[in-house]
């Protein structure tokens, strides 16, 4: 449900760190959790790309870092987010 909401954020022309503020807001679980920790750091300062991967890098739950992983490239590359997590 986090990525669909990521999706549909994106979609409507948030920027990434918009959208998962808004999907944090809303979602509860420990992806959401994990997500609300990277963005804590993000406004703290932390490039929003540098906090979500530290977040993968000390979580060992494997969907979170292939999410992550996910939303790493498509911010490296320009790759449109929303086909991202819409895959």
């Amino acid at each position: 449900m986090v990525a669909e909401l990521l999706a549909l954020a994106v979609t409507a022309g948030e920027s990434p760190t918009a959208a998962i503020a808004r999907v944090t807001g809303l979602s509860g679980g420990e992806l959401a959790r994990k997500l609300g920790v990277a963005l804590g750091r993000a406004r703290a300062g932390v490039p929003l790309a540098d906090a979500l991967q530290q977040v993968a890098d000390r979580t060992s739950l494997d969907p979170l870092a292939r999410f992550v992983d996910g939303l790493l490239v498509a911010l490296e590359r320009g790759t449109p987010l929303a086909e991202v997590l819409r895959a």
